[in-house]
């Protein structure tokens, strides 16, 4: 899209899939990466390079999984992400292609995880994310190799937890993620490392969420994230600091949904990410604000959906993501299909923007997401339908951030997002509502960060999400609440990354994130636990890529997200697993692109997706945003 104009260039290739990072060449075109399988009409296996006039080039090097990050330099294309094969080689993943030819070179650190941000610097490729083992040396989340031997330097800094952004500034390496501790120190998500020692410096600004992305430029850092302060400063999602001390800048360009890509070019920042208002106007997923001022300017592409990656290159800024168009129409984030005919129903609510959770009791449907409006009504975040009209109910609590996930029980509905207030009072992520009433309860167990699934049992409230307390106790992404009183309780899975789904069935408690051990076992994304004892149970599908979804109907669990192999078989992005074993059974309905949201019905599972094909004995509904799908399970 035009930098001048925010319209979509053209041509403009296709992508058949999700892309997730993209770099300039250097001559107008770009690199791409993610999880796609086409891109211009053309096959191209998560990665391609787009030429300056928007044709897809004849390069085509291939990756058997996700693509998550790129860089340039020594004269090759360093690609790091989920994959085990590379240019046609064994690469574990990470590794480096020839930038015009596609064919893969010597250099092969094998790290023994994803590899998800990469930068040079010299003879000197930092490579970051969520592996223990690179270049042949233990390296905790952070390594240095060199360009030459492709082997780990002694330089060691050692994160606690996934690093997701690179960038070298002077003598030192700006780093960004999730870790509270890295280079020796304590360090919350944000960090400076000696480039020689590899030792944390001075600089400090902290943040209490998670570092998506970082950008340099006059003297001042700009990050980009899920957090809500700065060094103790309210600034929501992004932020300046001063690159030298780490003070936090009067600069202020508040998102409203956190903030994943940042491109710095001739004093504007684009911003990319999941947001529908950055600077106190509506941007759907893709912005630019003054550098200088954080002022936005009148550049407005009115992406449609999720904008994971941004690149800038010559007069045009590429974005990507999981977005369905640019400029077109926006669906209005929420409809009501009749079970039988798939059909949608007359029910339309008409959500000011995305739905990201729902509820029901009795007659009344809540909806939580990032909305600001519903029906033509001022609702934030979270609002009551009628679930026979779609009639918005009068009950307003107005979080002040985003709910992502709802559960009723008990006489209760239970939400966990983003907040920090809701219904007038102050509460952190997690609150219950009295129903019918819907007032709010003392129920409040306070944990330190977002919230993103939520499960119940009757008398014990499961949440997964970022936090790394519960109250004042360390508690890391997954705690077990008492339902009505909000005391955490002694049960502790331990999962060593964020948990985005739960179910329960019987007395196991299935989960899926980014986790790569539950319950004192190695789990990769997906894996269930006893609700009683937090143990491991044999349940253990072990995909090859993001599992965003989870539902249980009858003895078959499904699971959809962006994977290829799950279950020890061959499944694209949706798939059945055996609730015992794990193991895939026949029913493969393979959608060609991922899947997000799951829902059980009487005989059928209901997807929420971006998918335009799935096989023939599917029935699908399509809209210029999301698709639906059901197959009765009993046939399958």
């Amino acid at each position: 899209m035009s930098l001048a104009t925010g319209t979509l260039v053209t041509p403009s290739p296709k992508v058949k899939g999700e892309v997730d990072v993209t770099i300039p060449d250097g001559t107008g075109g770009w690199y791409l990466g993610g999880r796609f399988s086409a891109v211009g009409g053309q096959a191209r296996a998560n990665l391609a390079h787009v030429l300056a006039g928007g044709s897809v080039a004849s390069w085509n090097p291939g990756a058997n999984s996700d693509v998550l990050s790129l860089a340039l330099g020594n004269g090759v294309l360093y690609v790091g992400g989920y994959f085990t094969v590379l240019g046609g080689q064994p690469r574990q993943f990470i590794g480096a292609l020839d930038p015009t030819t596609g064919v893969a070179t010597p250099w092969s650190p094998d790290a023994d995880d994803q590899v998800g941000a990469i930068a040079v610097r010299a003879n000197t490729v930092y490579v970051g994310g969520n592996f223990s083992m690179v270049g042949g040396q233990p390296r905790a989340r952070i390594a240095a190799i060199g360009a030459n031997t492709g082997a780990a330097t002694p330089w060691n800094p050692s994160s606690d937890a996934q690093v997701n952004a690179l960038q070298p500034s002077g003598g030192q390496l700006l780093v960004g993620g999730f870790f509270t501790t890295i280079g020796g120190a304590s360090r919350a998500n944000l960090a400076a490392l000696d480039t020689t020692t590899g030792q944390a410096t001075a600089w400090n600004p902290s943040t209490n969420g998670g570092v998506s992305s970082l950008a340099i430029g006059g003297g001042s850092v700009y990050v980009g994230g899920q957090f809500y302060t700065i060094g103790g400063q309210p600034r929501a999602y992004l932020g300046k600091v001063d690159a030298v001390t780490g003070a936090v800048l009067p600069w202020i360009a508040d998102a409203n949904s956190y903030v994943q890509g940042l491109q710095l070019q001739s004093g504007v920042l684009y911003v990319g990410g999941n947001f529908a208002t950055l600077a106190g106007q509506t941007r759907f997923g893709l912005a630019a604000v003054d550098a200088a001022s954080g002022a936005l300017t009148a550049w407005n592409p009115t992406c449609d959906g999720n904008i994971r990656a941004l690149a800038v290159s010559g007069a045009n800024a590429y974005a990507g993501g999981s977005m369905s168009g640019v400029g077109g129409v926006v669906r209005n984030y929420l409809a009501s299909i009749d079970l039988g005919t798939g059909a949608a129903t007359a029910w339309n609510p008409n959500a000011s923007y995305e739905v990201r959770s729902l509820a029901a009791s009795d007659s009344t449907i809540y909806a939580g997401g990032i909305f600001t409006a519903m029906g033509g009504q001022p609702r934030a975040h979270l609002a009551a339908l009628n679930a026979n009209t779609g009639a918005v109910l009068p009950w307003s609590p107005d979080p002040d951030q985003e709910v992502t996930a709802m559960v009723v029980a008990g006489g209760r509905l239970y939400v966990g997002g983003d907040f920090r207030a809701i219904a007038g009072q102050p509460q952190n992520f997690l609150a219950a509502f009295s129903l019918p009433s819907g007032s709010l309860t003392g129920w409040n167990p306070d944990p330190d960060n977002g919230i993103g699934s939520l499960a119940s049992d009757g008398g014990t409230i499961f949440a997964g999400g970022f936090f790394l307390h519960v109250g004042a106790t360390p508690r890391k992404f997954l705690a077990a609440l008492d339902a009505t009183t909000g005391s955490l309780l002694g049960w502790n899975a331990s999962p060593d990354g964020y948990v985005g789904s739960l179910v329960i069935s019987g007395s196991t408690l299935y989960a899926a994130g980014y986790f790569d051990s539950l319950g004192g076992q190695a789990r990769i994304w997906t894996g269930a636990v006893d609700k009683n004892s937090a143990i491991a149970t044999a349940w253990n599908p072990i995909p090859d890529g993001q599992v965003d979804a989870l539902v249980v109907q009858g003895g078959t669990v499904f699971a959809g997200g962006y994977f290829r192999t799950i279950g020890g078989q061959t499944r694209h992005n949706l798939a059945a697993l055996g609730a015992a074993n794990g193991l895939a059974t026949s029913w493969d309905p393979e959608p060609d692109n991922f899947v997000h949201t799951l829902a059980a019905g009487p005989n059928e599972i209901w997807l929420l997706s971006h998918f335009r094909v799935t096989d023939s004995a599917f029935t699908a509904r399509s809209s210029p945003r999301d698709c639906a799908a059901s197959r009765s399970a009993g046939r399958s």
